[in-house]
């Protein structure tokens, strides 16, 4: 927003407005990864084509070098003029690319972590706990020092050095994550979860006539549905017939 408002010349409303456009989309975007990873690509591919984040990155980081990316300054005001039709398409490519690699990492950085472990084993469990607890841990003082440390950097010192610190880290990032390669754990697709929720509904509606079971039946057909049901997962996990939700 103060980047906008003081580097591009961008008026207050407009400026905001596409700051909540911006965001928005990006929370939206998991929405559709989610569906991609789980129904198609899987992690590991999801998150290599989110990588595209770091271009979004250092297109945004060459707005704040290059002066002749952003809006010319008056000489007499010294406020900049407002951005020309060039300078937005330079500024949508970045955030645009951002939000295409959000749309990858977060809904697929913690669960490609979680198919690290083995949850049938005791040493697995405890090393999950101990992966969500660095996750979660290193995720918020990264929060932190972003929302303190660097917006002090980047209206204070210097926009550049303020957005090449992220940017510079998330090159990091992504040369960490291909260095394993050789040690991942890669879980296939398994189809996504909104074709489950839509298989249910549809169900439900087909079966809408058919006659509740008795409780005595309960065990009976559990066991007939249990073994009648082919999963392409070889993960299954065994759910018990309940009335409850009848």
């Amino acid at each position: 927003m103060v980047y906008l408002v003081e580097q591009y010349g961008m008026r207050q409303m407009a400026a905001a407005t596409l700051c909540n456009v911006f965001s928005g989309t990006s929370n939206a975007a998991p929405l559709l990864g989610a569906f991609v990873s789980d129904a198609y690509w899987g992690r590991f591919r999801t998150l290599t084509y989110a990588s595209v984040t770091t271009f979004g990155m250092v297109v945004l980081t060459l707005t704040a070098a290059v002066p002749q990316l952003r809006p010319p300054v008056a000489e007499q005001s010294g406020q900049p003029l407002g951005p020309s039709g060039a300078h937005l398409a330079i500024l949508f490519l970045s955030l645009g690319l951002l939000v295409l690699g959000a749309g990858g990492v977060r809904p697929c950085s913690l669960p490609f972590g979680v198919d690290q472990f083995d949850r049938s084993t005791e040493q697995g469990r405890r090393g999950l706990n101990s992966f969500f607890n660095w996750y979660y841990s290193i995720s918020t003082a990264a929060t932190v020092v972003a929302m303190t440390a660097v917006v002090y950097i980047q209206d204070s010192v210097s926009w550049p050095l303020g957005f090449g610190i992220p940017t510079a880290l998330m090159l990091l990032a992504i040369i960490l994550f291909f260095a394993g390669i050789r040690l991942y754990v890669f879980v296939p697709p398994d189809g996504s979860v909104f074709s489950g929720v839509l298989q249910a509904l549809v169900a439900a509606f087909r079966k809408r006539k058919l006659r509740l079971p008795a409780p005595n039946d309960a065990v009976e057909q559990e066991t007939l549905l249990y073994s009648n049901h082919a999963r392409k997962s070889t993960v299954v996990t065994k759910l018990p017939l309940t009335l409850q939700f009848r």
